[in-house]
């Protein structure tokens, strides 16, 4: 289905989150979803996520597709619920967490579970040049869903203290838990930030700095201890907090989305680029979902033209390959960039 072909080679990405000029053009999603999956393996994997994959057809995936680095995802959902859609698709639903007696019901992930899933994934890729990168969720991000996004806004002015009960503990847990999997051959370490929306932050700097950083500081502290990269993947328009980011030593920003502010990518890596690494920004809505196929080969090419020169840049979407994407779009921006 794919007609060029390139091998996966970490050493683009690795290079560009460096600023070192690649060799090739970084390329890499961290989710395509399973429509267009079972489209370019050629058969049905189920409803199940691109990074949760049996590794050896992940493996395939992302061989079929030249991507540089597989994103090995370990979701932890204390209190999230969820339900199958009749579509077939597991939407969230809410959170159940609401006093202090409900963290005692919080059970910690799978560590043996998480542990296979590591060592399965490296066995498949034993033979790739393909890089690992190691998705976890940080506090703040599972404490939305496990409380439910009003509930947790809300907490943050009306029940501050247990706000910040709740994620100290979660922290506590997602420590160990990263520290386990890092002492597996992982390359970059990714966690989400969900202070955003597409018109900007959702709570204030004050509130930023008691209920949002400290906790990416312990995943950028544990990563650099490790000498690894932490690529952050931060929704909506984030432009205001970019200098914060990098004042805090975040190393790649994920997925630069076509706000009204980030839609200039261009002047976000002339003022930024020798301070961090950008990542995304092929803009999904307006390119890879209405646009004809011409127009999204010129915009993968204007943007490797204009960010790729001296490393810093990843080429991907401006979030994720969504099931509104054609497939022919996906493929074009595929062979494009094998093309470059």
């Amino acid at each position: 289905m794919i007609k060029t072909k390139r091998q996966p080679n970490k050493m683009r990405c690795l290079d560009a989150i460096a600023h070192r000029k690649p060799s090739g053009i970084p390329f890499y999603e961290f989710e395509v979803d399973y429509s267009l999956v079972h489209q370019i393996l050629g058969k049905d994997t189920g409803n199940i996520r691109s990074y949760l994959l049996e590794p050896n057809d992940y493996a395939n995936f992302i061989n079929l597709t030249g991507m540089d680095m597989a994103y090995v995802a370990m979701p932890w959902k204390p209190g999230r619920t969820d339900k199958i859609m009749a579509n077939g698709r597991l939407a969230y639903t809410g959170g159940t967490i609401t006093h202090l007696s409900d963290l005692s019901n919080i059970t910690p992930p799978n560590y043996d579970k998480e542990k296979s899933r590591i060592e399965e994934i490296l066995k498949a890729f034993n033979n790739s040049k393909a890089g690992i990168v190691l998705a976890i969720s940080n506090a703040p991000t599972i404490a939305m869903t496990a409380m439910g996004y009003e509930r947790y806004f809300m907490g943050l002015v009306e029940h501050p203290s247990f706000i910040i009960d709740f994620q100290n503990r979660l922290n506590e847990t997602i420590r160990k838990q990263v520290e386990l999997l890092l002492s597996y051959p992982i390359d970059v370490l990714f966690t989400s930030s969900q202070a955003c929306m597409k018109t900007g932050p959702m709570m204030s700097e004050q509130f930023l700095e008691k209920f949002h950083y400290p906790y990416l500081k312990t995943m950028i502290k544990i990563a650099h201890e490790r000498r690894l990269p932490l690529e952050l993947h931060a929704d909506g328009d984030v432009s205001s907090l970019i200098p914060r980011f990098i004042e805090l030593g975040v190393d790649v920003l994920n997925p630069l989305e076509n706000t009204k502010s980030l839609t200039q990518i261009y002047d976000i890596k002339k003022q930024f680029g020798e301070s961090i690494s950008l990542h995304g920004n092929i803009d999904v809505e307006e390119v890879l979902i209405n646009g004809t196929k011409e127009q999204v080969k010129q915009s993968v090419i204007e943007h490797v033209n204009r960010l790729n020169n001296n490393g810093g840049y990843i080429i991907s979407s401006s979030h994720d390959i969504n099931q509104h994407v054609p497939i022919e779009n996906f493929i074009t921006m595929i062979e494009t960039i094998h093309s470059l």
